[in-house]
């Protein structure tokens, strides 16, 4: 079978691990074609673009000129259209293969500059594994978006003590749209940040967030992010309350779920404010 027809089985459950092994065994045979389906427009998200990049890492010898040539290349798709984050999860994850092929200085340029060029969430992440001070405010830029927001949050989540003085100030930064009002993206990013300060172990950080209590719009979150520490008092138990009875399912969900786990782990509720959790509760 030839090159060309053995990659297009890479996308067929039941022939993908043949042709693969069929593909490593033709070896420098098949170089080319793999590196045109790679270059190709790619069609969809599609499993065949990563196993075409695994396999030409093992049968490539200049495999890593290729890929970084990749890794740089403008879009060839265009924006919004359902081929990108087909692209997207290619680079992405070619960012990743190179961090493990070799994490040189001319990588981190390599990543920087696509970071800069096309906020590519890949690269900010291979660079966090690395702890590359220069990739956080892309990643903290990164939280506004709701397609990068979750994988954003978790390669903050590598850096040390470090990371806090961004994470604080980016919290305290609420970017306004014209009409004066924040934008939506800026009010989930600083909801992210209370979420990632609460899973972060410094004590410090529970001092930070108890100073969002009182914001009229970060105020549940931080709440949320106070029982996820085991800091329970009052305030925090009423803005618990406050968020259960909110518009927002997903909110009130998850104050209720943090309101239960409280009245089953905390020992130090008043029988009045338990008496009030419970009351609100069944109303709910």
């Amino acid at each position: 079978m030839k090159c060309k027809d053995l990659i297009k089985q890479l996308d067929n459950p039941q022939e993908q691990l043949r042709a693969e092994q069929e593909l490593i065994a033709l070896a420098g045979r098949c170089v080319k074609a793999l590196r045109e389906f790679l270059l190709a427009p790619p069609r969809s998200s599609s499993p065949a673009w990563i196993r075409a990049v695994d396999i030409l890492m093992r049968v490539d010898d200049e495999v890593y000129d290729f890929l970084e040539g990749l890794l740089l290349r403008p879009w060839v798709t265009d924006e919004n259209t359902p081929e990108r984050p087909a692209e997207e999860m290619l680079k992405d994850y070619i960012a990743s293969v190179l961090m493990d092929i070799s994490p040189s200085q001319r990588l981190r340029h390599s990543l920087l500059t696509v970071l800069e060029r096309y906020k590519l969430l890949g690269a900010a992440r291979a660079l966090a594994r690395k702890k590359d001070p220069e990739a956080i405010p892309y990643l903290l830029e990164m939280l506004e978006d709701d397609t990068k927001r979750r994988g954003a949050g978790g390669a903050l989540l590598h850096y040390d003590e470090r990371v806090l003085p961004y994470l604080v100030r980016d919290l305290g930064f609420a970017r306004k749209s014209k009409s004066g009002e924040e934008t939506p993206g800026s009010l989930l990013r600083r909801k992210k940040i209370l979420s990632l300060l609460a899973l972060m172990p410094w004590e410090g950080n529970t001092w930070i967030i108890k100073d969002y209590l009182d914001h009229k719009d970060l105020g549940v979150e931080a709440a949320l992010a106070l029982v996820q520490r085991g800091y329970i008092d009052e305030k925090t138990i009423e803005k618990l309350l406050e968020g259960f009875k909110c518009e927002d399912w997903f909110t009130s969900l998850r104050c209720k779920e943090a309101l239960v786990r409280t009245l089953e782990e905390s020992q130090n509720l008043s029988p009045n404010l338990r008496e009030k959790i419970l009351l609100t509760l069944r109303e709910g």
